[in-house]
């Protein structure tokens, strides 16, 4: 890969800026490197990607656990659920298959992936879509959320659930199913999905439910609890709250409740963000209105503890005359609202110029220019105090997600990620910094590449059930993970105190290199969020393999260091771990039914110590 010598310059003269403000300081410029790899390379298919194959991995979503050692010392279990191609079709001729990805950050290793683990191949065209996944943090379970046709109810999509194993226990791996006792399927509790909808007072109710977010409540009496922003019917915007439970013979999976926040809610995607601690405060961000593309995008406090609203208003409006900005622009797309302290928020969201009729089943804002945006607000009274267009690496189905940035602790900003809508650029990461009256920065110089393939747009949008229609790639990540080997000589980044990760689906190699690559795999990537405050930090280039160790330094780098810019060594990337990889003590199986052997004792092995924290402390960090 080459550079163009405007970037050349741009970055030597931005290395020398810092690496002199260092030296005034005293303080030594480190080269804080993105730490990618290529978590799982998906095979390529036999023919191209069409209607209902797949596009090897979509809509990969992450979420960790930290596993806290007797010594102090810790490593962080990560899980990613994605929808896999499975090289199988169903009866319905679908593809789309579950699947959960489980790795380590360690402080030796750093990233150690332990293996893939299938969820059971489901019924219909829609199997496996709008994968969603919480995992316990006292209890040794892992909630896999997810819309499928095969549900009991009947054919259309609706919100279901599967219960694995997160952490390793004698006898059991991580990712082993557990039988969730009051499933609606009767017997059937490890190859097929409970029906959310039919645990609520809406068990009748045969319209479409897809999950779209979820966030974790915590500790709720015996159980843990999380909220799930959902749509019915492409119509209405709902919270469902779901608690898992210890049970003998597995697990009991509830729902104390199931509401309607928004009603006029065209197409939309909820999205929730759980309370701070200490508050009840929920917030849901979606479309309101009636058309497709929305009318605008609404923002609604509620209580956690019962989804009653609290207060709701529209705090984007769509302008599709261009009254306003002269512009027809349609507000579409939400992000979720981020927590800024201070009794402020964020949300970031899309503009589309293009308008079809959705009532002719047109891709309702398909086709025109796109723009990603951002509003900060506060949250008193949901006013908006501030908002910025262009905040997206990417101008094209771009996600807004919370993290902490800067030396030592850090200040909570925004990470905007973008992915390019061809499948053969990089994922990208926009860092967003806002100050204490919630006016937002956008720094080009913190516009960074998180992974050396992604795609929005392209393999996602053809092999889906509506091909080039309504199919889109959803690119995730999450902030807020500590590092192990901070502060260690020879740790993974020492330098770096905590992490914000990304998932990125992306092809495996160069289709250009490589014209047999038709699939897209899965790229892991931990970028260095909060650092050492002895140290000035210089954001450096996505990497691949990176080894523990001291960071180099930016002077010793060179210019060609510059910020989001990959070797070009790496552009094949790196062998992924084989299905079923036992690295690292994790004995991931590569299918979820070969896992269920050995039941009988489960109760012992799984939650029957739940109840007792400290003992089910203990379990997990002997497992560990």
């Amino acid at each position: 890969m080459s550079m163009t010598r405007t970037a050349f310059f741009t970055t030597l003269l931005t290395t020398g800026l810092l690496a002199s403000a260092a030296a005034a300081q005293n303080k030594p410029a480190v080269l804080l490197r993105t730490a990618t790899s290529l978590a799982y390379e998906a095979p390529n298919g036999a023919a191209a990607v069409a209607k209902n194959t797949g596009a090897g991995v979509m809509d990969a979503k992450p979420t960790f656990r930290k596993i806290v050692n007797p010594d102090g010392s810790f490593k962080v279990r990560i899980g990613t659920i994605f929808t896999i191609s499975s090289p199988t079709a169903n009866n319905d001729g679908s593809h789309m298959q579950g699947s959960i990805f489980f790795s380590d950050l360690t402080a030796d290793k750093g990233l150690v992936h332990l293996g893939r683990v299938d969820m059971p191949i489901l019924n219909g065209e829609r199997a496996f879509m709008r994968p969603l996944l919480g995992l316990g943090q006292q209890l040794n379970f892992a909630l896999a959320v997810f819309a499928t046709e095969d549900n009991g109810a009947n054919n259309n999509p609706q919100t279901s659930a599967f219960v694995t194993t997160t952490l390793e226990q004698p006898g059991m791996p991580a990712g082993a199913m557990v039988p969730i006792v009051n499933s609606t399927r009767g017997g059937d509790r490890l190859t097929k999905p409970t029906n959310l909808v039919s645990l609520t007072d809406q068990a009748n109710n045969d319209q479409t439910f897809g999950p779209h977010s979820i966030c974790p409540l915590g500790l709720e009496g015996t159980g843990e609890a999380f909220l799930v922003g959902m749509q019915r019917n492409n119509a209405n915007a709902m919270v469902m709250k779901i608690l898992v439970e210890a049970a003998p013979g597995g697990a009991k999976v509830t729902v104390p409740y199931f509401k309607q926040l928004v009603q006029d809610a065209k197409h939309c995607r909820p999205q929730v963000t759980c309370p701070l601690p200490g508050s009840y405060e929920a917030y849901m961000t979606t479309v309101e209105g009636n058309n497709q593309p929305a009318d605008a995008i609404a923002l609604v406090k509620f209580d956690a503890r019962t989804g009653n609203v609290i207060q709701s208003k529209n705090i984007v409006e769509s302008d599709p005359n261009g009254t306003n900005t002269g512009t027809k622009m349609h507000a579409v797309q939400n992000s979720g609202l981020i927590h800024l302290g201070g009794g402020l928020g964020a949300m970031g969201f899309q503009k589309s110029a293009n308008a079809k009729n959705n009532n002719n089943n047109q891709d309702g804002h398909s086709g025109g220019v796109n723009l990603s945006s951002l509003v900060t607000v506060r949250l008193a009274d949901l006013q908006v105090l501030e908002a910025v267009d262009n905040v997206a690496p990417y101008q094209r189905h771009a996600f807004s997600f919370p993290m902490i940035f800067g030396a030592g602790m850090g200040k909570p900003a925004i990470g905007v990620m973008g992915g390019s809508s061809t499948g053969i650029g990089k994922g990208k990461l926009q860092i967003v910094e806002v100050d204490a009256v919630g006016k937002p920065s956008v720094n080009p110089n913190l516009r960074l590449e998180v992974s050396l393939f992604s795609d929005v747009a392209n393999l996602p949008a053809r092999g889906k059930r509506n091909p080039n229609n309504q199919g889109a790639g959803f690119l995730n990540g999450i902030g807020g993970i500590e590092n192990p080997g901070y502060g260690k000589p020879n740790g993974f980044i020492p330098e770096a105190r905590t992490f914000f990760l990304t998932t990125l689906p992306g092809f495996a190699k160069d289709p250009g290199q490589f014209p047999g690559t038709n699939r897209e795999s899965l790229w892991i990537s931990l970028v260095p969020a909060t650092w050492d405050e002895k140290i000035d930090a210089v954001p450096g280039p996505v990497t691949a393999d990176v080894k523990p160790g001291p960071s180099p330094s930016a002077a010793a780098s060179g210019a060609a260091a510059a910020p989001g810019t990959p070797p070009a060594a790496n552009l094949q990337g790196i062998a992924g771990a084989d299905l079923g990889a036992t690295n690292d003590g994790c004995s991931c199986r590569t299918t979820a039914a070969n896992a269920a052997d050995g039941r009988a004792g489960l109760v012992g092995l799984l939650f029957a110590v739940a109840t007792v924290a400290r003992r089910l402390r203990r379990r997990e960090t002997q497992s560990s």
